[in-house]
């Protein structure tokens, strides 16, 4: 069904910012490391999709706005770098000890997922946090499934690299 096809109303996209909102924030965090710009990212997304309401199709809105996220991302990330890679909602957790500790663990994740390439890093995110399909993958970061593939499992052995050097440390 063509989005065309879809009345252009508040409670229309009210559906799909609560379809997606959620796993394009979470695909924003993991590209930026920063919920304060992943939530930027994913408003200006959803802002886009309705201002792009008529070429959208419905199938494709959850890969249109992880496009969307990643060029902005891209568009950000040449003009600046980022710092602030700890995540403001972490679950609690019952100690401080507990606590201190998954934030450190988070923290050094999301450095090491920094340090990869962006389209790695992107394809890993795709792949690993939101379960999206190898040719889907594919077709957002405009490459082949097999090369998505090699992306993914090379991003996964250079994290786990990265982590067993930093737990020598």
């Amino acid at each position: 069904m063509d989005i065309v096809n879809v009345n252009r109303t508040p409670a229309n996209f009210h559906d799909l910012w609560t379809a997606h909102a959620g796993a394009v924030r979470r695909f924003a965090i993991g590209l930026t490391g920063n919920p304060a710009l992943a939530d930027d990212l994913t408003a200006e997304a959803f802002t886009r999709l309705w201002s792009g309401w008529d070429s959208v199709r419905l199938p494709t809105v959850r890969a249109y706005l992880y496009t969307i996220v990643r060029n902005l991302h891209l568009q950000q990330s040449r003009r600046r770098r980022r710092e602030d890679l700890l995540p403001d909602d972490l679950p609690r957790q019952d100690s401080i000890e507990t606590q201190v500790a998954d934030r450190q663990v988070l923290a050094q994740l999301s450095r090491h997922l920094l340090e990869l390439p962006e389209p790695d890093r992107a394809a890993l995110l795709l792949r690993a946090v939101e379960g999206l399909p190898y040719e889907a993958i594919a077709i957002m970061l405009q490459l082949s499934a097999a090369n998505v593939r090699v992306r993914v499992h090379r991003a996964r052995q250079r994290l786990a690299t990265l982590t067993q050097r930093s737990d020598v440390k």
